[in-house]
């Protein structure tokens, strides 16, 4: 039944079953070295994706810390600031009741040189908010309008020109005017203060510079600070 298989097989016949052998082999192990090569990428494509995620992630909250910090710097640093701020124009409104006082006196006898109120004025050169006012957004939306608010306020004396022809009780009526915007500036200051040591001390915000304003013009006691310890720090107001 088999007799038409050889009994012997010549070497080019064996050379040529080994050859395909052989070549079925490698093919088999090639495509199973491909398989497990595409397997391993695979899996070391996830890794470096999450290891990208993961180190995006990483410097999302280094950036966020080094914003944080910065943001609370500024915000100590403003304190202060105001604190001194503070403290100059409670000096300068003690200088503007003596000033008031002697237009006063000149009643109502015109003063025919020009006269510079705003060298009767307190004056304070807030280096720290100049050198930092593109970043003051940092301290957010709120706290960041207080500040502006309060600060444009100590600086309106830049602004104010002379009074020219006019009599010594009118420059006294001015300057009183701006008396009272200075007392209620320091009311604002405190207020602005305490937001400023919320921010960076973590104690309780006590509310927009506006709501403060509303309830002392309403002639509800308003909350100077909502931190005892900052009104210790800033002179009484007059």
């Amino acid at each position: 039944m088999w007799t038409w298989i050889p009994t012997t097989i010549d070497q080019g016949w064996a050379t040529l079953v080994a050859a395909v052998a052989g070549f079925l082999i490698v093919a088999y192990q090639t495509k199973q070295g491909f398989k497990s090569l595409s397997v391993s990428q695979a899996k070391q494509a996830a890794l470096d994706r999450e290891a990208r995620e993961h180190q995006a992630e990483l410097d999302r909250q280094a950036d966020q810390r080094r914003r944080r910090d910065e943001a609370v710097a500024l915000a100590s640093a403003l304190t202060a600031e105001l604190t001194a701020a503070h403290a100059a124009v409670s000096n300068g409104l003690r200088m503007l009741s003596v000033a008031i006082a002697g237009f006063e006196h000149v009643g109502d006898h015109k003063i025919t040189e020009a006269t510079k109120v705003r060298n009767y004025l307190p004056r304070f050169n807030p280096l720290v908010y100049r050198s930092n006012v593109g970043t003051i957004g940092q301290l957010g939306p709120s706290i960041a309008h207080d500040v502006v608010d309060v600060y444009n306020t100590l600086l309106i004396s830049e602004t104010i020109g002379d009074a020219e022809g006019t009599t010594g009780e009118v420059i006294a009526t001015v300057l009183s005017a701006y008396r009272e915007m200075y007392r209620g500036w320091l009311l604002d200051c405190m207020h602005v203060h305490a937001r400023l040591l919320s921010f960076s001390g973590g104690k309780e915000d006590p509310g927009a510079l506006f709501f403060e304003r509303q309830k002392r013009t309403a002639g509800t006691p308003a909350r100077e600070t909502a931190n005892p310890s900052a009104t210790k720090t800033l002179p009484s107001r007059h």
